[in-house]
């Protein structure tokens, strides 16, 4: 985790640790990982918060290859189910 005050920034780094990894979605090995992606979460009190992480894809028996779903967002999302609940939220409690 980085923190920076001076950009009023929080900075999560996940990193894939393959001896944890449960494949309930993908069956099959690594390939290799997407690029670095960054996803906008839930504000910590005035700092911006993020989240981090390369994303491995996975060789699946088939022969595709597919990239691991990340359980906080969706796949071409770039914050965190979280952030969109929390915005549906405020969006309609200011409804008038």
């Amino acid at each position: 985790m980085n923190f920076k005050p001076d950009n009023n920034d929080v900075d999560i780094h996940l990193t894939f640790q393959k001896e944890v990894y449960k494949p309930n979605q993908i069956k099959g090995f690594v390939y290799d990982y997407r690029e670095i992606r960054r996803w906008c979460h839930l504000d910590f009190m005035q700092y911006k918060t993020w989240i981090t992480a390369k994303i491995p894809r996975v060789l699946s028996t088939d022969g595709t290859i597919k990239s691991v779903k990340v359980p906080w967002a969706g796949d071409d999302k770039r914050y965190t189910y979280l952030f969109e609940n929390m915005a549906i939220e405020i969006l309609l409690a200011t409804k008038n």
